[in-house]
């Protein structure tokens, strides 16, 4: 007797034509995330090692992902857009614009950056303190929020802003007086 092969689960983006067949308005939004023009099952960009890896993948040379795709590496929570840096030749520089026009080029120190699953990425914390200077005012609450409830130090947060000098100072006193207001609250 003849018997169909058994159910296979998904562990990489569906292709197009799998997506169409399997749309269901109401499950859609709980099955499935979209990254990038992609949908993902949920649980394949549930840890920050997997959503960097998606993050990164098919993107040329050595990548590192900043601003709000670094925030969603981190945390969860979704990227507008995908940002990142040419890590060729040296320290990384940035292009203009990811939290807004006329962004200032800035360059990142080593301890300003980490690796995750193999993918390099701005810490929390530096991304954090760019969203507290440069983001829209509820983007950067929600990322400083973000990373408090990562506890991460307010001394790490202090750090990362003093390396926004010169060029990329921009937003230094709005930045401090948000992470103030968020550790002082208890």
């Amino acid at each position: 007797m003849l018997s169909a092969p058994g159910p296979e689960p998904i562990l990489q983006p569906p292709s197009t034509r799998e997506t169409c067949l399997l749309r269901c308005e109401h499950l859609d939004a709980r099955l499935f995330i979209a990254v990038l023009g992609r949908r993902y099952p949920a649980d394949t960009v549930a840890t920050p090692g997997q959503r960097a890896r998606v993050a990164a993948q098919g993107l040329p040379g050595v990548p590192v992902l900043s601003e709000a795709t670094a925030l969603w590496v981190h945390t969860g929570l979704r990227p507008p857009w995908l940002a990142v840096l040419d890590g060729t030749g040296g320290l990384p520089r940035y292009p203009r614009g990811s939290w807004g026009p006329g962004s200032p080029r800035r360059s990142f120190r080593s301890s300003d950056l980490t690796t995750i699953e193999g993918v390099r990425c701005c810490t929390l914390a530096r991304t954090a303190v760019d969203a507290a200077r440069l983001a829209p005012p509820a983007t950067a609450v929600t990322a400083v929020l973000a990373a408090r409830r990562a506890d991460t130090p307010r001394w790490e947060m202090y750090l990362a802003l003093s390396h926004c000098h010169g060029d990329s100072s921009r937003g230094t006193a709005r930045a401090r007086e948000l992470i103030e207001s968020v550790w002082n609250l208890g």
